[in-house]
């Protein structure tokens, strides 16, 4: 089936800096250089492995899910949950349902909402057609022979006993926030009848820390989490940043519907399930949010760039500056950076 994953493989894509030896090779006379090449094809051609025959693989190109071995998929929405909450002991204390979802699944750590209020979100992910029974995502998972429904806990057995035989995805959205909420219901779904096909779990939330200030970390980072049959990726974690919108996409490709090749839909979510299975996969490397005064708000893996509400950008190192609040845009080597991540989110705030 589609969720196998590769033995080995960087997904991202990041470029290791040149060493510092490198110029002395400038030196080098036409001879030498005959002489290395052949030296170096002699080692790689001993070095090779299992790994080097394999074809390349494309982005989005998972193999294709046979019918009869299609998860069923479950999605857990929570309305709001404490970011300090993901990482805090009481939360993840031995005998939650919390930290046992955590040791079974795959966690996104830099996964990110668009807007900083939750029902701007719900509107952006039904706006991209991953939300309600009447959706274009309804349609496609319908399309690709599923069943589809949004619905409460107490519709939740009774969707995916009603028909055995047609996989199903169920889109539950809670109605309390807070970890206490989340736990509450995650005790009851260990509680429920075993399921009877392989599950697909995720769970995430449509807002962080909702106390914090507007366009800052807290408020924008959600906890993210899938739990995938056969234990794949238990326990582990992934760094690549990834927006909410990006979900719906990710579930369509692990139960292989995701068109083949696809990098973004028309509105600009993405299939991560490659970085999920830990096969190569060149992501966007960013996501963006909006505030609701005009503000705007872009991050990397490595910086994070704030424009405040009278318009001036503010550019940090996210490993320096976890709250937001410091300006390195001064620095020479973040002109480039500042330069670049303004015009992406110059172009986003458009649209």
């Amino acid at each position: 089936m589609g969720l196998t994953r590769a033995q080995s493989g960087r997904a991202g894509g990041d470029k290791l800096p040149a060493p510092a030896w490198a110029a002395v090779l400038g030196s080098w006379g036409t001879g030498s250089w005959l002489l290395a090449l052949w030296a170096c094809g002699c080692l790689l051609a001993c070095s090779k492995g299992p790994l080097d025959s394999r074809p390349p693989s494309k982005a989005g190109a998972l193999p294709t899910v046979a019918a009869g071995d299609r998860p069923d998929v479950l999605m857990l929405v929570s309305p709001g949950l404490d970011r300090s909450g993901w990482n805090d002991p009481l939360v993840l204390a031995p005998g939650t349902q919390v930290a046992a979802w955590m040791a079974q699944g795959v966690a996104c750590e830099s996964a990110y909402v668009r807007f900083v209020d939750p029902e701007r979100n719900q509107a952006d992910l039904g706006g991209l057609g991953y939300l309600g029974n009447n959706s274009e995502w309804a349609r496609q998972w319908r399309q690709g022979g599923y069943r589809y429904q949004e619905g409460s806990a107490l519709e939740r057995e009774a969707f995916f006993a009603a028909d055995a035989n047609a996989p199903g995805v169920f889109v539950e959205q809670l109605t309390d926030s807070g970890w206490a909420a989340l736990e509450a219901e995650l005790q009851a779904l260990a509680q429920a009848p075993q399921p009877k096909r392989p599950r697909i779990r995720a769970l995430t939330a449509w807002i962080g820390d909702a106390s914090q200030p507007e366009l800052c970390e807290a408020r924008l980072q959600v906890p993210l989490l899938f739990v995938l049959p056969d234990g794949l990726g238990a326990g582990e974690t992934r760094p690549q940043v990834v927006a909410l919108p990006d979900v719906g996409a990710t579930l369509l490709d692990l139960c292989g519907l995701w068109p083949e090749g696809t990098q973004e839909d028309p509105l600009g979510a993405a299939s991560f399930a490659r970085i999920l299975l830990q096969e190569p996969l060149a992501w966007r490397g960013y996501v963006l949010a909006k505030g609701t005064t005009g503000g705007g708000w872009i991050r990397s893996a490595r910086w994070r760039l704030l424009r405040t509400q009278n318009g001036s950008d503010l550019l940090s190192l996210v490993a320096e500056d976890p709250n937001n609040t410091r300006d390195d845009s001064g620095s020479p080597a973040a002109a480039a950076q500042m330069r670049g991540m303004g015009e992406r989110l110059d172009a986003w705030m458009r649209r």
